[in-house]
C-alpha cells in the first residue's frame, strides 16, 4: 500500500521522486529549483526543518547543512533523517529568494503534513522534529507568516521539538551550520510561538 506521501508525489503532476548518487530520496519539480523532501523515513527518523534549501546542498555527499543532519543523527542514536524546509524554492541563501508562490507553499504544506502521517505510522509516536531555521526565517516577510503556519500543523501531529546548540540571540533555533554542540535538546516551542506573536490558525 503506498505511503501518503507516494500518494501526493503520484497526484501532483508539478512533483517528481529521484534518488541522489548516495541514495538519497529526493522530492522536486522537474527544473530542480523547488526541493521539498531530501531523505528518508527509516529507523527512528528525524525530521529536520530549515527555511529553505540551498543550491549547493541537493545531496548527501557530506558537505555543508547534511553532513551535521548526519552527524546529529547518529549522536542522538536516530535511524535515520528526513529534511524539509519552511519553504521549499531552493537559493544560496534566504535574501536571494524570490517573492511568495502560493501554489509552490501549498504543496509543500501536504508533503511535510503526508511526512509526519508517514513517520507516525511507521513508529507509531509522535514524529521528533529538530527546528533549524535560524535567523534567515526574517529575511522576508513572508517567511515568519508561514513559519507560524507550520507550527501550528506540526502541533497537530503532536511533534517533539528538539534544538541543537544555543538559540540566537533573536531567540530562534540556531542553523545546522557553525553548531559545536550536537546534542539535541528539547525545544519550548509555546514560549517561542508567544514570541513569535503566532496566531492560529494558519493553515
Amino acid at each position: 500500500m503506498p505511503t501518503t506521501l507516494e500518494k501526493i508525489v503520484r497526484d501532483c503532476p508539478t512533483v517528481q521522486r529521484s534518488k541522489t548518487e548516495g541514495g538519497k530520496s529526493l522530492i522536486h519539480t522537474e527544473n530542480n529549483e523547488v526541493r521539498y523532501v531530501l531523505g528518508d523515513i527509516g529507523d527512528k527518523p528525524l525530521i529536520c526543518i530549515g527555511v529553505n534549501p540551498s543550491v549547493s546542498e541537493n545531496d548527501d555527499g557530506g558537505r555543508g547543512t547534511i553532513l551535521t543532519v548526519e552527524k546529529v543523527k547518529r549522536k542522538n542514536n536516530h535511524g535515520s533523517w528526513v529534511m524539509l524546509n519552511v519553504y521549499p524554492v531552493r537559493a544560496k541563501n534566504a535574501n536571494k529568494l524570490s517573492d511568495y508562490d502560493a501554489v509552490l507553499d501549498e504543496v509543500n504544506r501536504k508533503i511535510i503534513e503526508a511526512v509526519l502521517e508517514d513517520v507516525v505510522k511507521k513508529t507509531g509516536k509522535p514524529p521528533t522534529v529538530w527546528v533549524a531555521w535560524g535567523v534567515s526565517i526574517e529575511k522576508k516577510p513572508y517567511l515568519l507568516i508561514r513559519l507560524c503556519a507550520i507550527i501550528s500543523l506540526l502541533e497537530k501531529h503532536n511533534c517533539h521539538f528538539v534544538t541543537c546548540g544555543k538559540l540566537t540571540v533573536a531567540g530562534h533555533p540556531h542553523h545546522p551550520l557553525g553548531v559545536c554542540d550536537i546534542e539535541l535538546k528539547d525545544f519550548d516551542m509555546i514560549e517561542y510561538k508567544r514570541k513569535l506573536g503566532c496566531h492560529p490558525p494558519l493553515l
